[in-house]
């Protein structure tokens, strides 16, 4: 039987819906969260989506973040973590439609639906801390990916011969590293903090403790009340537009009902 393909109209309608639930469940059971990431930059600039971009984010203090994928339930959608799947081999949080399968060209993991993504925020300490962790992050990114037809021989081959020497450690050693380096500092005890990103600036932890409401294709979602200061930071002129060129969808998935 042929699988029947999710139009990127229809993810995006999927997504909003997952989206709902997880905030409803935070605002019903006093749980802080924002939108995170592009999905910050499409309520600021755009009202919704990012025109050519179709993921959401969303990022929470790590104490919430833990409670809610302790808690959390929901007939259609499921949460993805290193807390509640032992094969789940990354160091944040899902939230999947189990009717749905979305299959990334770089992992050669395919065991989630179409998702949300939802980021811990966790206490800085300092560089040696940001780098052990980006550090084991760039090793799960080797782990999991695959050959890529979209880079370049000489990209490819280096990745396997990166993955050869890494076959002895198991995924999840590297995963269960990061996310215990990333929290050797309660949220609570610090002043600054980072939700983890390639440039992984530290951040105020008072940019996080006030919230407003933002549109996002039509809905009102939180993000920080002090946003102005958190996207400079990450993205510089976040209100300018990038070249034409660079105005392109990074995301290359099969999406399909099961």
């Amino acid at each position: 039987m042929a699988k029947q393909t999710i139009s990127s109209e229809e993810l995006k309608e999927i997504q909003i819906q997952i989206l709902q639930s997880i905030t409803d469940y935070c605002e019903k059971n006093d749980l802080r969260y924002f939108l995170a990431y592009g999905s910050l930059i499409g309520a600021v600039r755009h009202k919704g989506f990012i025109p050519w971009d179709d993921d959401l984010d969303i990022m929470m203090p790590r104490p919430d973040f833990e409670k809610f994928c302790a808690q959390y339930k929901d007939k259609y959608y499921e949460i993805l973590s290193p807390q509640t799947d032992d094969k789940c081999f990354i160091n944040f949080a899902k939230v999947h439609d189990i009717r749905t399968r979305y299959q990334e060209s770089y992992s050669k993991e395919n065991n989630y639906g179409i998702f949300v993504d939802i980021f811990p925020i966790d206490g800085y300490i300092d560089n040696n801390q940001k780098w052990k962790c980006y550090i084991l992050y760039k090793l799960i990114h080797y782990k999991r990916s695959v050959w890529n037809h979209s880079n370049t021989f000489i990209k490819n081959l280096f990745l396997y011969i990166i993955k050869f020497f890494l076959l002895p450690i198991k995924t999840k050693t590297f995963v269960h590293q990061l996310i215990s380096e990333s929290k050797r500092l309660k949220y609570e005890d610090a002043e600054f903090v980072y939700y983890f990103t390639e440039k992984f600036a530290p951040l105020r932890k008072s940019i996080f403790e006030e919230y407003i409401y933002a549109s996002f294709e039509n809905r009102k979602y939180r993000i920080p009340k002090d946003f102005d200061e958190l996207l400079k930071i990450q993205y510089g002129d976040y209100m300018k537009l990038p070249p034409e060129k660079d105005r392109i969808n990074v995301h290359h998935a099969k999406i399909w009902w099961k």
